[in-house]
């Protein structure tokens, strides 16, 4: 809708910006841990699910609410160590590129996927896939996705404190960062076998980075 008034004005190509979203409601707590209601690993199911159904959208751009501050921000503002919103969020500028397409997945509705092309110029095609249920699932990968060589995964789960809690792991492992160190590196895991179904652990967060999957043309 607001796509189609600014043409009818006279904006060829307009772009449709989100700004100042955030999972906060009901007011800013001091900036201490009496207060931790979204920062945590449930939380990033809200903020992945909001960038890949406004990118759907037609939004060109998302303004997170915000980096440091409350108990809303990507940091923990008494302590400054990333809380998991920011490292599902770094995962997600390294793959998602700004060119959407469609996906679809079938089972059960706990069950949410996203594709993307590659960032930049890439021909790959990522998938981010949400399992908001309670028990593990495997996804297939269909079409003509299924060719080319072998597929790359990011595994996403609750860490220390579970999903209330501000910890969080890729591929089992605890991401810890101290002060004056480098973030953690966050390596993917090679499937070699690109058309097997991908396996979701229960209430996880998975990309999924195909190379060279989408057609000719398509990225």
């Amino acid at each position: 809708m607001v796509r189609g008034t600014a043409q009818r004005v006279g904006l060829a190509q307009p772009e449709v910006w989100a700004g100042e979203i955030g999972p906060h409601n009901g007011g800013s707590p001091p900036c201490n841990h009496s207060s931790m209601r979204w920062a945590n690993f449930a939380d990033s199911f809200w903020y992945m699910d909001a960038m890949a159904t406004k990118a759907a959208h037609g939004f060109s751009v998302f303004c997170r609410q915000d980096f440091i501050g409350a108990d809303y921000g990507l940091l923990d503002c008494s302590t400054q160590t990333p809380l998991p919103d920011y490292y599902v969020g770094k995962m997600w500028t390294k793959l998602m590129g700004t060119g959407v397409l469609s996906a679809t997945v079938s089972g059960p509705r706990t069950v949410r996927a996203y594709a993307h092309c590659g960032v930049g110029d890439s021909d790959d095609v990522v998938l981010l896939l949400l399992n908001l249920g309670k028990q593990p699932i495997a996804v297939a990968v269909d079409g003509p996705l299924l060719a080319g060589p072998s597929r790359t995964e990011w595994h996403f789960t609750a860490g220390a404190g579970g999903l209330g809690g501000t910890g969080i792991r890729l591929g089992g492992a605890e991401l810890d960062w101290a002060v004056n160190k480098p973030l953690p590196p966050m390596p993917g895991v090679g499937a070699p076998n690109r058309g097997a179904p991908v396996r979701l652990a229960a209430e996880s967060i998975a990309f999924v980075r195909l190379p060279h999957g989408a057609p000719a043309g398509l990225c």
